[in-house]
Parts: C-alpha cells; sequence; structure tokens
C-alpha cells in the first residue's frame, strides 16, 4: 500500500493538497491520522463525537468506526500498532491499490508509519511563502488562545512543552516568526534526508498557480499511471476528522484561490529585506518552480 505523507508546518496548504489530491481516482485523504489516534492527551473518546468530512459523526464513520472498535479491541498503545490497524481498516474497505493521504505534518508520525511492513512511505514537503504563512498564523492567533500549561502535561511532555514555548514566549520577540519559520522547514528538511525518505517539495503558491503541472508531479512520484488517473467517482473519498476547518468549508473539485491577505500588510515587505537569509530560502522552496520553468524553455 502506498501512503502519501504530507510533511509541513502548519498553515503550509497541507489540507488544500489533502483536499485535492482525495478529488482524483485511486487516492483517499485522511486529514491528520495521528491527532485522531494518539495514544496519549484525551484519547480515542475526544474524537467520536467530532464530524468526519465524510458527513457523520466518528463514532458513525464507516471507517474511523472500524479503526477506533479495532484500537480498542486490540489494546494498541502505541502509535505504530494504531498506525498498523489504521492500514489494515483502509486496505480492506478500499484496496490495496489505492493512495492513502496522511496530513500529519509531524517526524513523529512519519516515524511511526516507517515502522509497518508492506508499506511504501511517499513524502510531501509542503511549504507556503514566509509572508503568507506569518499573516495565516496571526489570523489564527487571533481566533484561539496560547497554550495553556495545563495542555503541556495533558498529554506528551517533549511535544507539547516545546509548542508552548515557541506560541506563548518566542513569538512574542520581533522578527522571530520569519526565523520560525525557516528554522522548522530546515528541520524538516534534515529529518527526511537523514531518514532517506523519498520526498517531493510542493508549494502553495506552485498548486495553486499551476494545480494541472503539479498534481502531474505528484502523480509521477506517486507511480500513478495514465490509466488511473481522473476525477475520483466514489462519495466516500474523504474520511478527515481533524484537520484545518477548510476540510469541512472547501469544495474539492473546485477552482483554487489564492490568499492575498499578506499583500496588503506593509510588514510582509519589510520582512525580506531585514532577512536576507530568509528570503534566499524563501525563493528557493516556494518559486523555485518558476526558476525550473524558464530553463525548460
Amino acid at each position: 500500500m502506498k501512503v502519501a505523507f504530507i510533511s509541513s508546518l502548519e498553515r503550509s496548504g497541507s489540507t488544500i493538497l489533502d483536499l485535492k489530491m482525495a478529488s482524483r481516482s485511486d487516492i483517499v485523504g485522511f486529514g491528520e491520522v495521528w491527532r485522531v489516534i494518539k495514544p496519549h492527551g484525551a484519547g480515542l473518546g475526544s474524537v467520536r463525537g467530532m464530524r468526519c468530512t465524510c458527513g457523520k459523526m466518528g463514532n458513525d464513520c464507516s471507517f474511523w468506526s472500524s479503526v477506533f472498535s479495532r484500537i480498542e479491541t486490540s489494546g494498541a498503545e502505541t502509535l505504530a500498532e494504531r498506525y498498523e490497524i489504521f492500514l489494515n481498516v483502509a486496505r480492506q474497505k478500499y484496496g490495496d491499490d489505492i493512495v492513502v493521504v496522511d496530513s500529519s505534518k509531524s517526524i513523529q508520525s512519519l516515524k511511526a508509519l516507517s515502522q509497518i511492513k508492506n508499506t511504501n512511505i511517499y513524502v510531501l514537503f509542503a511549504v507556503r511563502d514566509v509572508r503568507g504563512w506569518m499573516c495565516s498564523i496571526r489570523k489564527a492567533e487571533k481566533r484561539k488562545k496560547e497554550m495553556s500549561w495545563g495542555k503541556v502535561f495533558d498529554a506528551d511532555f517533549g511535544y507539547f512543552f516545546w509548542a508552548f514555548v515557541r506560541l506563548n514566549i518566542l513569538r512574542a520577540f520581533p522578527l522571530w516568526l520569519p526565523n520560525e519559520w525557516l528554522l522548522r522547514n530546515l528541520r524538516i528538511l534534515k529529518n527526511l534526508k537523514k531518514r532517506r525518505s523519498r520526498f517531493l517539495k510542493v508549494s502553495y503558491e506552485e498548486l495553486v498557480f499551476e494545480p494541472d503541472n503539479t498534481f502531474s508531479k505528484i502523480e509521477r512520484f506517486l507511480g500513478i499511471t495514465s490509466e488511473q488517473q481522473g476525477i475520483a467517482t466514489r462519495t466516500d473519498t474523504l474520511h478527515i476528522i481533524r484537520g484545518n476547518r477548510t476540510a469541512f468549508t472547501t469544495d474539492p473539485n473546485a477552482p483554487l484561490r489564492y490568499d492575498t491577505l499578506w499583500m496588503s500588510k506593509w510588514k510582509s515587505s519589510v520582512v525580506l529585506f531585514l532577512l536576507p537569509w530568509v528570503a534566499w530560502y524563501n525563493t528557493k522552496w516556494v518559486y523555485g518552480y518558476l526558476h525550473r520553468k524558464t530553463s525548460e524553455k
């Protein structure tokens, strides 16, 4: 079975990529699987009452209800064990030929997936223009409060402690956010290369402005043949419970629209001028596809 694992920062277009991939044949999107099956925190009880993109609650969803019952019956405690159950249910429901899309993002999730036999993992490294990413982060921060200390001790300590420090302390410093974008993306790439993972870089800008070329590139990377391509005819190609709210408000078959909000913020223009090292990586990662097109002419 093939798994297309989306590794990225939050607010980098991973949910949109998940949705658009699931609109194609032989691809099923499951959102942030890690956040659904994770063994720590509130557990499965917290997601049973959440709505799935199939229209049913998690506990009534034909796919996730099977995953939940098997996890509880087997007593699976580690993330790797739960991922194996998840993939077995997907295989039984959709067959071995489908591509499972998991937009969990985190290296911990990728590590757990790598422990499962007979699973071919293809990583999509999604990245977004640092200016658009910063604007989206600030907009999201206005909608919800910073992470509380209680969250740190209520779940996986190591993971949530550093998230607390990043969200509540470091982001208070001027110019930290663009440097965070750079450092965290570099960390993702370092881990992918260290693990010798097969990965393909896809920028949010490339996805929006060059959708046909981008998906052709993704399909070649995943080894999907021309006979398998096309718009999906199934009605159950999406089973997302945890992910960006756009998963529940966006039509997977609708044309993508670029979020231009950052262009009206004067601070966005100043960032790349003050931080040339960030500007260099931003051009390389996000707009590299434009240079490739120019060189091919």
